[in-house]
């Protein structure tokens, strides 16, 4: 695709191309896809992905949850601006709902 900086990409997997989709929004701003490994024993921290994601794990288990992005407004997410943008300001495993009570109807 011309004017894509990782058009090899695309030409090599063309089910990647930034088309219209149900899944995206804005496939013009799609910047090809993030791969990251992990070791034994590493958290991501609750948050928001703006673009696709794909999980392959090729050993071991991972425990995700996921939610609808309607359900946004209730994981109490930084402020964009801020350095933790886009990740909950919320403790998942011991979640305080008195200092965040739109965590608790979060579904």
């Amino acid at each position: 695709i011309q004017g894509y900086r990782n058009s090899f990409l695309y030409n090599e997997l063309p089910l990647f191309k930034p088309t219209k989709s149900i899944f995206i929004v804005d496939p013009t701003e799609e910047r090809g896809i993030n791969c990251r490994f992990g070791m034994k024993g590493v958290i991501a921290e609750t948050h928001y992905d703006q673009s696709r994601n794909y999980i392959v794990l090729l050993g071991g288990q991972r425990r995700y949850i996921l939610a609808h992005p309607r359900e946004c407004q209730h994981m109490c997410l930084y402020d964009k601006n801020h350095p933790s943008g886009r990740h909950s300001a919320v403790d998942w495993i011991h979640p305080d709902v008195e200092k965040f009570p739109s965590f608790a109807r979060g579904q």
